[in-house]
This record gives C-alpha cells, structure tokens and sequence, in this order.
C-alpha cells in the first residue's frame, strides 16, 4: 500500500521532534483491525484469522486493561473527546463467524463493531480468497447483516467483488466504490460513511474516487495509531494468529507489535550507523526471521 502522509508530517517537516509531537498530539485514535475468529489452518490464515480462544484473550485484555470501545461514528466528529483507553473495533471481509463469535459477545464486553462488507458476496463464499487457493468460507448474509444492524453493529464498504483497486481500469474505481456504497446504503436503509480498502490497496486516484462517492472516512491495512491522520488514510492494528499473546498489552498501548516498535524507535538510529556494523546483524536477523517462518509452517 502507498502510504499517504498525515498532518504529523508536515509537523515534523517544520522541526519538530518526536518528543515535542508526542507533547503536542491528542489522545490517539485506536482502530482495531480483524477478519475471522476462526482457527487458522495454515500460515496463509494464520495471517489474519484470530482463534475463537485468542480473540476471547484480547476482550479480557482490553477489559482488565481499562479499554472501552467506541462507536465508531465517533471517528466522524471533529470535535469529538477521545478517552487514552478508547477504541474502535473493526472487521473486513464479513465471514458468518461473526455472527457466531462477536455478535454473542457484544453485550458482555461493550462491543461496537465496524464491519466492512464486499457487498456482490454478501451470503455467498469468499470467492477471492478461494482465487487464490484459501478454502472457502461463508459470509453473512442479508438478514444477518440486518439483525446485527438492529443491535448496534454499523457497516462500510469493502467494495463489490474485493479487488486491488490501483489495478482496475480508470474507470473502474468509481464503480468499484460508488456502487457498493449506494447497494450497501439500499441494503441498510441509511447512509454509508465508512470504507476499506481491501488488502489495503491505494493510491491517490483510488483516494480520490473514495473522496467523490461521498465516504467521510477509509481505512488502511497500515499499523499504528491516529493522532493527525488523513481521515481517507486511516492506520488499523491488526490482530492475527501470529501475535502472540503475551504483546496484546503492548501492542493496544502503542498500535504497533513488539518487533515494529523496536524498529519504529531505533530505526533514525539505526541508519545512521556504518553499514559494516549493520551488516552482521542485519544478516543474523534475516536467519532468525526465516526459522520463525519454518516453524510456523509446520
């Protein structure tokens, strides 16, 4: 994904440093980011689908760790208060475990969830996953998606059919985004302000067509926490199989997990050392990451 610059940008530009802005910033925006409560099978899912076990782990974090959940239409108010333990919960692509595995626990844990639905799939299988050999999944389906509106979840768009948007013909943006946002708002009875990108794909021209079909606000799949970001490139955590347990304090804290905190810190520090200090360690990292992959695909 292209990764679109914020207002902290242009703060850094003119000087400041990272501390200053930290003094500087508002509360944080959290955006949660999953797709399946569902045992993963392979790596491939373990990538993002989130055990029925692991994802009550992090309701009992955020709860013993003070966080509380927003509804999301909150992101649409400027002038909005944000708590230092509020967030948002957000789902792609709409899988049937949903309705299954959040929808039963809303009540319990004060859920408010966003999900985002490629809507020529609603109550039919992931046909873009299984294009790329993942095994088929059902998805919610209308009268589903109806009840779950009925009890406080809200909806965006994930297009039609799930695309890479940058990829389609130049026309093709507008309709991709366009028409699931006026099928999706016939579908609810009332307007649709959010949308995601899927597999977090974009660059300015898809930017601009999300802008001219009238969403107040899109999300990417990059990491982090909002403070001045552009409220048409949204920053998730994501949450998946292979974050581990014990960084799901950490990473509600700072939206970032362990290994990309440690980067994000030290890496102005990093890339200023000689490139042969770098090197052996640069080089001894790489066989440690590629022994993790191994065993995870075991």
């Amino acid at each position: 994904m292209e990764r679109m610059a914020g207002d902290g940008e242009g703060v850094r530009d003119g000087g400041c440093g990272r501390e200053q802005l930290r003094a500087m910033a508002p509360p944080p925006q959290r955006v949660l980011m999953l797709h399946s409560i569902a045992a993963p099978r392979d790596a491939a899912e373990a990538s993002y689908y989130l055990s029925p076990e692991r994802w009550e782990w992090l309701l009992v974090t955020m709860r013993t760790q003070g966080y509380t959940c927003a509804d999301p239409n909150k992101l649409l108010d400027e002038g909005a208060r944000w708590g230092k333990r509020e967030l948002v919960v957000s789902f792609d692509d709409g899988y049937d475990d949903f309705y299954t595995e959040v929808f039963p626990r809303m009540e319990r844990y004060g859920l408010r969830p966003l999900v985002f639905l490629p809507v020529d799939w609603i109550g039919k299988e992931n046909g873009w996953d299984q294009a790329h050999g993942l095994r088929p999944r059902r998805l919610l389906s209308r009268d589903q998606i109806c009840e779950l509106q009925r009890h406080g979840v809200r909806f965006g768009s994930h297009t039609r059919t799930h695309p890479s948007i940058p990829r389609l013909s130049a026309v093709e943006p507008r309709r991709a985004v366009g028409d699931s946002k006026r099928r999706l708002a016939e579908l609810l009875g009332e307007e649709v302000s959010f949308f995601a990108y899927p597999v977090g794909d974009c660059n300015p021209r898809v930017r601009a067509a999300v802008i001219e079909a009238g969403y107040k606000m899109a999300f990417t799949t990059v990491e982090g926490v909002n403070r001045w970001q552009d409220p048409f490139a949204m920053l998730r955590m994501e949450w998946n199989q292979r974050l581990p347990m014990w960084a799901y304090g950490w990473k509600l804290r700072s939206g970032l997990g362990p290994r990309q905190s440690v980067k994000y810190e030290l890496g102005p520090l990093w890339r200023i050392l000689p490139r042969k200090l770098r090197l052996p360690v640069e080089s001894a990292w790489r066989r440690w990451a590629s022994r993790r992959i191994c065993l995870t695909r075991q």
